[in-house]
Order: structure tokens, then C-alpha cells, then sequence
């Protein structure tokens, strides 16, 4: 049970953290480039603490995995996204920072027109979802404050709505700096805390099943191969565009992408240890999803408690925050904007100014997201699979169609584009529908659904990229 100390300080986290993410509300500079990237004017230390903050959201997913797997999850979760960090850093951030766009879609539609644009936009608000988060979010609460699922799922959104509706990506920034520090001192003074305690390694050794400190452990090599497909998501992810947009430069985007994969191991070597501990102290949880809240609850005392849960609330609510203006935004300037064009027949002009016209659809937005979110929450309580469908499903109809726009000598008709989109969405679904109902069988069960929806995207744009070789060569209009 938590002390009156630990609610005290869990309550103190949110007003605190509150009052910071209205000062750039109180500031009112309006302007609708301020409002959504910040004037584009942040700096490298700004731009690393809310970088590494907003990457941790599913902390309890983390604790989850390594209670159940071990060492793996640190191999499917953690390396393969510093290395795709470290080439988005090398590769397209200079690419990125060099086009004055506010989103991914606006990239694609320059090179391939509205259609292709709205589609990703159309995936890329599935994946930009901040259901997961809310609903862990809503799940501490209810752990600690005892109340209902859906009475808690509402008072997350409305605390986030608010200061966002008011602030923008500003309010964003400021609130996942001081997320930032919390998390990190409360993850840390944890682990030095139970490894004073109980040990380290040899503790490890003594106390969990040897498969979790074994790589593939309990997993199968097919399972490990989706996780690193799933990371490829780093060269698409509208978050990783949107801060690379707000930075100052390149040179300090770059840099602190870099900086940021170094910070993300430390977090890492902090989560995953906390995991084992739970694993090895509390053997047999019926549901690991709160396995770091029982780790708290029975081996750590009143005060530190009160830290840990804030600290857990802080790695949440940093990738909470940038979700839900990531959708937001997304609703705004590429859903509402690019339907308006196609249906009215616009112009080619598929960004919309920043005037106060995309401020006002983007609150609209966040409405929307808080709305359809919060059902999602309520109805399907389970963050891993949610990650898991959605990421397999969306992400093969952007990675090709998203490393052409920025790699024009691969790029492809927009026919072929959209094609490419369409067709790696239905398929990859498809083929997940067949698995969940066990309609296929045999070695074919094995293949998952993101590698069907890789290879449809893969040889639609190899064909469509042949085709363009033969008529270049052969002067055919």
C-alpha cells in the first residue's frame, strides 16, 4: 500500500508538472509556426532531453517483456533502435531538416501528389496512436487511487488535452524536460537501492530461469526477426521528423540523435534491471504488465515509492504528450487539409499555411485523438498487442515510399506509390486475419504479417522502379 508520503508526492509530480506545461500557454505568442514547432529554434540540450524522454512510453510493456523473457527484451527493443537511430541520424536528418515541412505526409505528397500523402497520413494516425499510453497511464492510476477504468482513462486525457489545446508542441517540450530528469533520478535511485539490497549478476544467476539471460531465451527467432522489422519504424517516425523540424539546425538534430542513443542505453540498463529484479523477487505475477508496481509496492519503502510512481508517470506521459499532438497534427494537416484538396480539387499545394486556421484544426484534433483513443483504451486493454498489429499492418506502406522521397533516384511513379501503400496494408492484414483465425497452416503460420506486407511493398516498387529504368533508357513518355 502507498503511504501518505507516496500520494503526496504523486499528486506534487502533477501539479508541478501542470504548472510547467502551461507557461508557454501564459507566454500567449500565438504564431502558428510557435504553436506547432516550437519556432524552430530548439536547442541541443532541449532537443536530446525531449528526444530520449519521449521514446520510453511503454515502460510497463518494457517491464512486461523482461519479466517474461529476460535479456531479450533489451535485444529486441533496445539495440536494434540505437542502430537505426544511428543511420537516421547519418542519412536523413540533413535530408529532413533541409525541406520546410511540417509532416511526413507533406514530404510525400512534394514528390507523389495528395492521394499517396493521405493514405500514409491515414497509417500514420493509426500508428501515432496514443491509446497504449493512455491506458497505462490510466492503469497506475487506478492501481493507486483505486479508481475506475474508464473514469481514469478520462481524467488522463483531460490533463493532457488541456495544456496542449493551449500550449502546443512548446508546452510539449518544456513538460518532457522536466520528465526528463524525473525519470531518470527515480529509475536510478531504484536500482542502486534493490542492488544494495539483493546483488547484481550473481543475484540474476541464482534466482531466474536461465533462458532470460540467454539470447533467444524463451523467444523463436522469427519473433526476434518482426521486433527488428518493427524498428525500422525509426526511419518513418513522424515523432523523430517533428523534433528534427523544431531543432535549431541540423548539425544539432544530428547530434542529438547521437547523444540520444547513449542516454537511451543508460535508461535501458536501468528498465531492464528493474525487470529482472521483479522477475527474480516476484516469481509467478499473474499479470506481468504490473510487475514494476509490485516490484515498488512490497521492496521499496514509503518516500522512494511515491518517486518510483512519479517517475513511472514521467516516462509515460512524455511519449503520451508527443502522441497526442503527433495525431493531433496529423488530423489536422494531412487528414482534414489534404481530403479538403482532393475533394475540392485544390491546388498542389498539399501543406496549408500556418496560419491560425491549422492551430484551430489541430485542437479540433486533439479532441478527435482524446475521443477515439480513450474508446480504444477502454475497449482493447492490451498495450503489446496493440504495438504489435498496428506496427506490422501500417509500417511496411511507408518505409519504401518514405527513403524514396528523401533518395530520389529510387523513387517511382505515383500510380506505383500508391499501389505500393494500399496493397502492403491489405495484405499485411489480410495475412494477420488468416494467422488470428487459424485459416493457414503448416510453415506458412510461421510467416508473420509484416514481412508479407514488406515483400508485397518491396516488389510493387521494385517493379515500378524497373519500369522507370526501361523508359528513362528508352525515351518512352
Amino acid at each position: 500500500m502507498l503511504s501518505f508520503l507516496d500520494v503526496s508526492l504523486i499528486v506534487l509530480f502533477f501539479v508541478i508538472g501542470g504548472f510547467i506545461a502551461y507557461i508557454p500557454a501564459m507566454k500567449k505568442k500565438g504564431a502558428a509556426l510557435d504553436y506547432m514547432l516550437a519556432g524552430r529554434g530548439v536547442t541541443l540540450p532541449v532537443f536530446v532531453m525531449v528526444n530520449v524522454a519521449s521514446w520510453y512510453g511503454g515502460i510497463l510493456g518494457v517491464g512486461e517483456f523482461t519479466y517474461r523473457y529476460g535479456i531479450i527484451n533489451w535485444f529486441t527493443q533496445g539495440l536494434p533502435y540505437y542502430i537505426f537511430a544511428f543511420l537516421f541520424a547519418v542519412f536523413l536528418v540533413k535530408k529532413i531538416k533541409s525541406k520546410d515541412l511540417l509532416t511526413i505526409p507533406d514530404a510525400i505528397a512534394l514528390r507523389y501528389g495528395k492521394i499517396p500523402a493521405l493514405l500514409a497520413a491515414i497509417l500514420i494516425y493509426l500508428l501515432t496512436s496514443p491509446a497504449p499510453y493512455v491506458l497505462m497511464t490510466a492503469i497506475i492510476i487506478s492501481h493507486i487511487f483505486a479508481l475506475s477504468a474508464g473514469l481514469s482513462i478520462l481524467l488522463v486525457c483531460l490533463f493532457t488535452v488541456s495544456y496542449l489545446w493551449f500550449g502546443g508542441f512548446r508546452s510539449d517540450i518544456v513538460v518532457n524536460v522536466y520528465f526528463f530528469i524525473l525519470m531518470f533520478v527515480a529509475f536510478a535511485v531504484v536500482v542502486v537501492l534493490l542492488y544494495s539490497q539483493f546483488g547484481g549478476l550473481s543475484f540474476f544467476q541464482a534466482h531466474l530461469p536461465p533462458e532470460h539471460l540467454q539470447i533467444p531465451g524463451n523467444a523463436s527467432f522469427a519473433y526476434i526477426i518482426v521486433w527488428w522489422l518493427i524498428a525500422i519504424w525509426t526511419f518513418a517516425d513522424p515523432g523523430f521528423y517533428q523534433r528534427v523540424q523544431s531543432a535549431r539546425s541540423a548539425s544539432v538534430a544530428k547530434t542529438g540523435v547521437l547523444i540520444s542513443i547513449l542516454l537511451w542505453f543508460l535508461f535501458d540498463l536501468f528498465s531492464n534491471s528493474l525487470g529482472l529484479y521483479a522477475r527474480s523477487l516476484l516469481p509467478g505475477l499473474a499479470d506481468p504488465a504490473q510487475s514494476y508496481l509490485f516490484l515498488a509496492d512490497k521492496y521499496i519503502g514509503p518516500g522512494v515509492r511515491g518517486l518510483f510512481y512519479a517517475g513511472l508517470f514521467a516516462t509515460i506521459l512524455a511519449t503520451l504528450n508527443s502522441f497526442f499532438f503527433l495525431s493531433a497534427t496529423t488530423f489536422a494537416n494531412d487528414l482534414y487539409y489534404k481530403t479538403k484538396d482532393i475533394l475540392l480539387r485544390g491546388p498542389e499545394t498539399e501543406s496549408p499555411q500556418m496560419s491560425t486556421n491549422i492551430v484551430s484544426h489541430t485542437r479540433i484534433g486533439l479532441l478527435v485523438t482524446a475521443c477515439i483513443s480513450g474508446l480504444i483504451s477502454y475497449f482493447i486493454p492490451s498495450v503489446i498487442n496493440i504495438w504489435y498489429v498496428l506496427g506490422s499492418v501500417c509500417i511496411p506502406g511507408i518505409i519504401f515510399v518514405l527513403l524514396s522521397v528523401y533518395y530520389p533516384k529510387f523513387s517511382i511513379s505515383s500510380g506505383y506509390i500508391t499501389l505500393e501503400i494500399t496493397l502492403s496494408f491489405i495484405g499485411g492484414t489480410g495475412w494477420w486475419i488468416l494467422r488470428n483465425y487459424n485459416m493457414i497452416q503448416g510453415w506458412l503460420n510461421e510467416i508473420e504479417p509484416m514481412i508479407t506486407g514488406l515483400l508485397i511493398g518491396l516488389i510493387i516498387h521494385t517493379i515500378g522502379y524497373l519500369y522507370k529504368t526501361v523508359t528513362q533508357k528508352n525515351n518512352i513518355p
